[in-house]
């Protein structure tokens, strides 16, 4: 829709004015098809690494879409682990699979801070570890 499209166009024009090289794929590709992100001014541009996954993991009415109901109950063990004993990984994109870049000495700075400079397709991908495994 054309809604959708110029959301998609407002979201690419703030991740570039935060120097975040963001992409995204033709419609129909299955990235495209997962994304859901949105230029939401609602969302606070200053939205630290830890605020994004404490209303992700422990706020009682997340600010988002979803009440990640689903998500928590799929990642109880490092809700009861806590943020201290998680690693946190940022998928770099246009390399080998697999290969991320620690952004755990990062949870206190802004998300678009710890985006900017790097090259994100359709959404950042993150993954998080518990720490010695």
């Amino acid at each position: 829709s054309k809604h959708a499209q110029s959301k998609t166009k407002q979201l690419v024009h703030q991740a570039r004015q935060m120097k975040i090289m963001y992409d995204v794929l033709p419609a129909g590709m299955s990235r495209n098809k997962l994304n859901t992100s949105n230029y939401s001014p609602k969302i606070p541009s200053g939205l630290t690494l830890r605020s994004f996954f404490e209303n992700m993991l422990f706020a009682e009415k997340p600010i988002g879409k979803t009440s990640y109901t689903l998500f928590r109950y799929q990642v109880q063990e490092f809700i009861d682990a806590g943020m201290d004993h998680c690693v946190i990984g940022l998928r770099k994109e246009g390399v080998a699979k697999r290969v991320h870049v620690d952004i755990t000495h990062c949870l206190d700075k802004p998300l678009s801070m710890v985006l900017q400079g790097e090259r994100i397709i359709e959404f950042p991908i993150l993954s998080v570890w518990l720490k010695g495994d």
